[in-house]
């Protein structure tokens, strides 16, 4: 395991294995000097990587190994064997007085996928141990680790869990009836609660928007932002879409549209990256001159800031009545429905101008809206108990 000091107060995040959001978070931290720090699976390239290609190049890091004798896989695998592990963790926990967990995964990694009666159980126990101790707990969720066929809101006549592959699997109508049962018992017990996007607020009214803001745009918060400028009408239009999961996010019809509109003439180019690391993203974007996120939940995602980061106009399905619920101004997105991204896109091929518009108004965005001491005051929200 690894963990990243920062600053004054004593908070531990837990890793969240290929999203890399205790990362995000815990650096956001340290501009408010927060002694945070976050725990990571050495054997997780994904986040490693993520930090080596973001992070090191502007930031300074300074990593300290905790030694464990084990992999991680032995070391859970051997949990209710293994005193030594055990004292271990007790010894870890004690140097902090807040445990910000994320998805469900508590101490033992237990994924929401694996929820049952057994695993709801030992997970319930380790909050109720942690709170004996004194601790403090924020629960995090993200998307599909809160959101159900039984709780999503439907957008556009539409519910993203009608095209989502998981209803087969991870949402079927046992596994969501624990996992909602499982999710009551939770909120009962934490202190804070925290979701990624408006959405999952509409489930927990009481819960915190805090977005998966992108660790470029804090990097850059000092500096002026390198975005490309100007346009060619007869230049193929370049466009990115990377889904963590086609079926959520609403590719195939994207991909539908494309098809359509390239059969009619249009010289466009789709770029899809599927499940591809963050340093893959980044390379292509810098020649890419529009992004299109998901198109059925309602609301935006990690994808959509990363590439605003980036000056890149990105093209989201954003609901009006969740602007109501977001904790910050809503950035400057193109937005769309699933019905209308054909007319959109259109629009935007011929009138280019557009794009340079709207990285204008992203650069303003960035520039006076979504600046660090509205971030302070929005992730100090979550550690006032």
């Amino acid at each position: 395991m690894l963990y990243y000091n920062h600053g004054m107060y004593r908070i531990l995040h837990n890793w969240f294995s290929r999203n890399c959001q205790a990362i995000n978070v815990s650096f956001i931290e340290q501009q408010l000097n927060f002694n945070s720090y976050f725990l990571l699976n050495k054997n997780d390239k994904v986040c490693l990587n993520y930090l080596k290609n973001i992070f090191s190049k502007k930031v300074k890091l300074n990593f300290k190994e905790i030694e464990i004798p084990l992999s991680k896989k032995e070391f859970f695998s051997n949990w209710f064997n293994s005193i030594k592990n055990i004292h271990y963790i007790k010894k870890l926990i004690d140097q902090f007085n807040v445990i910000h967990f994320y998805s469900n995964v508590f101490i033992l990694p237990i994924p929401s996928s694996k929820i049952n009666l057994l695993t709801s159980r030992i997970k319930i126990k380790e909050i109720e141990y942690l709170k004996k101790l004194g601790k403090k707990i924020v629960l995090h969720f993200q998307g599909c680790d809160l959101r159900t066929p039984l709780t999503s809101i439907t957008f556009q006549g539409i519910s993203v869990c009608s095209y989502c592959n998981y209803r087969f699997s991870y949402c079927s109508e046992q596994k969501v009836k624990q996992r909602v049962n499982f999710i009551k018992t939770l909120i009962e017990l934490v202190d804070k609660i925290v979701v990624t996007t408006p959405d999952l607020k509409l489930s927990i009214p009481n819960s915190i928007v805090f977005p998966s803001l992108p660790i470029n745009l804090l990097i850059n918060q000092n500096q002026d932002f390198n975005f490309k400028y100007g346009f060619d009408r007869k230049k193929t239009l370049k466009i990115l879409h990377a889904p963590s999961n086609f079926n959520k996010k609403g590719t195939i019809f994207i991909q539908a549209v494309i098809e359509k509109l390239k059969s009619k003439g249009l010289d466009l180019e789709l770029y899809i990256l599927h499940k591809r690391s963050w340093e893959e993203i980044y390379k292509i974007a810098h020649s890419i001159d529009l992004a299109i996120d998901q198109l059925l939940v309602g609301w935006f995602g990690r994808f959509t800031w990363e590439m605003l980061s980036l000056g890149i106009p990105t093209i989201a399905y954003v609901e009006k009545e969740l602007k109501n619920y977001f904790s910050l101004t809503t950035p400057p997105i193109i937005e769309t429905t699933l019905f209308n991204l054909e007319k959109t896109i259109i629009e935007i091929y011929y009138n280019r101008e557009i794009l340079d518009m709207y990285r204008k108004k992203i650069k303003e965005y960035f520039s006076n809206e979504l600046n660090l001491d509205k971030i302070k005051m929005l992730i100090s929200q979550i550690y006032t108990f």
